[in-house]
């Protein structure tokens, strides 16, 4: 989820992923924090569509969020996620979920 605050002020976003592909791929949750220091790490979240293998990935400014959809591990982590909640049953969140916005937020970040 992208946003920002009332104004144009200030970015946010935030990356619902699968837990264990980061802690896969970065070997421990420390790790990730460590080279992602502007990203806050919430695992107190339920998203309860997505299991309890999930994180979430809050950057505060759009240069975290962009650092932080570079990682081909948070998008692989996000994509495994994404994938097992459209697999699990129809959700109330669906209806603000938009491929467009998506594919064209990422294209940049794929050159």
């Amino acid at each position: 989820m992208i946003g920002w605050e009332a104004g144009g002020t200030g970015t946010w976003g935030f990356v619902n992923c699968a837990r264990s592909v980061i802690e896969r791929e970065y070997g421990s949750i420390e790790s990730f924090e460590r080279k992602h220091k502007r990203v806050d790490v919430d695992d107190s979240r339920q998203y309860r569509s997505a299991g309890s293998d999930q994180l979430s990935l809050s950057a505060g400014s759009i240069g975290a969020l962009a650092r932080l959809l570079r990682d081909s591990a948070v998008r692989d982590a996000a994509a495994q996620l994404a994938l097992r909640v459209m697999r699990s049953r129809p959700n109330i969140y669906s209806k603000f979920h938009c491929p467009a916005l998506a594919e064209a937020m990422l294209a940049p970040l794929a050159s």
